[in-house]
């Protein structure tokens, strides 16, 4: 597999990676294509939301590690299909179907979950929507932007990925919280951070896009 480089493609450095690529290479084999991956990381996304949900009553550290290594699971799919696709030459006429629906279900799921398991009802339940809305948005402008012909903007400070490694340091804070308090006040603070990261990103990217839309009159 050879690397390809697009502006309309993620940045993402893992590409490069041996284990990734044999990865790709043996799903291949065995007969998944790209769009079966990107629907299993909705699976992934699924088992980490339930085990979110399972944390609201108390907090479990088996619960938190599913959590952790589902969201890794996810980025593992997202990071795999494209490698599949592109490098590994499956690209479909639907493939950019299912590159972004999927992740747009997999947020909407890890972080509504994670708000009812942050609980301090309502607080939690609207950060966790609001966290799902805000990242819907910054998918939206991105997109947009490319249908006006500008290169999509992947850029953060709170992108896809770097949302899941929110959730995952997130977790880990909450396991070591929960051992020494019993607590999970982390997991309040997580959506804050994630709410606030992407508020900002939507006004960043806009802000290219308009400065971009600007340079072509």
């Amino acid at each position: 597999m050879k690397s390809v480089v697009s502006l309309d493609r993620r940045p993402v450095s893992g590409r490069e990676n041996s284990l990734v690529l044999a990865c790709a290479r043996l799903l291949l084999r065995i007969g998944l294509r790209p769009n079966h991956v990107s629907l299993i990381s909705v699976l992934f996304s699924l088992v980490a939301a339930l085990s979110a949900v399972a944390l609201s009553k108390s907090v479990e550290l088996a619960s938190l590690g599913i959590v952790v290594v589902c969201v890794v699971g996810r980025l593992l799919c997202n990071l795999i299909d494209g490698i599949m696709a592109i490098e590994g030459g499956y690209k479909t006429s639907i493939g950019a179907l299912f590159n972004d629906f999927p992740d747009r279900v997999s947020d909407s799921l890890i972080l509504i979950a994670f708000g009812y398991t942050a609980g301090i009802d309502p607080i939690g339940n609207t950060l966790g929507w609001a966290c799902a809305l805000v990242a819907a948005l910054t998918a939206y402008i991105r997109a947009y932007g490319g249908a006006c012909g500008a290169p999509q903007d992947f850029s953060g400070p709170m992108a896809k990925q770097h949302r899941m490694f929110v959730i995952i340091g997130g977790c880990c804070v909450a396991a070591v919280e929960a051992l020494l308090y019993g607590t999970h006040w982390s997991l309040l603070a997580t959506l804050v951070v994630i709410l606030s990261g992407g508020i900002l990103t939507c006004i960043l990217r806009t802000k290219r896009l308009a400065e971009y839309l600007q340079s072509t009159v």
